[in-house]
């Protein structure tokens, strides 16, 4: 039995990892899904990963943390701050220490930003984030949603998206990774070899910062937590008994 904190990434809310929280525990294991104030202007990593602290105060013993996407830099925070087992990196990105995660020059937008690790993300995703003037950012749900399932599936898929996306605090893009190395902590890295959002190659150099072989899901892209989330906690467990 292990026990696991499910983080969710930029514009997420803890909802998406339901699925996989509830397979995990059918599978005798404890999870918590924590929701990460990534809507609050103000937001912080430092904040991010105290709020993961909080979650897991009444846990006895080490966690393993499971970061998606952008949570895979407060994931990176958590040995830090309390006894963790195991990180595990879905689809993520992994931070450079000393670094910003997005450099732009005043006034440019966000889709032209091309220093840091931002940039390995897709253009055409990047392309669907707006500024909201508070600063927040948001991702156009219906642009978005037309480019995960094209034209035609489009309006099937926008109801679902309104219910787990949520505005995003700029700080948290550009605030420097606060540690000078990332955590010794044994890591595993997930990469999703089908996703249109972070592709592969990408993925591959957040492994390498790492020091780690990523493990590859086939057929899998950037929600698949989401869509397969009985092949992600099957992939969890055997992580946590040390058989993946």
């Amino acid at each position: 039995m292990a026990w696991f904190a499910l983080l969710h990434g930029a514009w997420g809310v803890p909802e998406e990892w339901r699925a996989v929280a509830e397979s995990l525990r059918a599978l005798g294991h404890h999870a918590i899904a924590v929701d990460i104030p990534v809507h609050e202007p103000s937001c912080t990593l430092e904040r991010c990963a105290e709020t993961v602290v909080r979650a897991t105060a009444g846990v006895d013993g080490p966690v393993i943390v499971v970061g998606h996407s952008a949570g895979g830099h407060v994931a990176s925070l958590i040995p830090s701050l309390r006894p963790v087992h195991h990180v595990v990196y879905l689809a993520a990105f992994v931070p450079e220490p000393g670094k910003v995660f997005l450099v732009r020059r005043d006034g440019e937008p966000l889709a032209s930003a091309c220093v840091g690790d931002f940039a390995l993300a897709a253009p055409a995703f990047r392309a669907l984030i707006r500024e909201r003037g508070d600063g927040t950012c948001e991702l156009d749900v219906h642009r978005l949603a037309a480019f995960l399932a094209g034209d035609r599936a489009a309006d099937l898929l926008v109801p679902m998206l309104r219910t787990l996306l949520r505005p995003n605090a700029l700080a948290l893009f550009e605030q420097t990774f606060p540690l000078g190395a990332l955590p010794a902590t044994s890591s595993t890295y997930l990469l999703t070899a089908s996703d249109p959002v972070l592709p592969p190659s990408s993925q591959r150099i957040f492994a390498r910062r790492l020091g780690v072989d990523p493990i590859e899901i086939p057929g899998a892209d950037h929600g698949v937590h989401m869509k397969r989330p009985r092949l992600v906690a099957s992939w969890l467990d055997r992580i946590a008994r040390g058989t993946a």
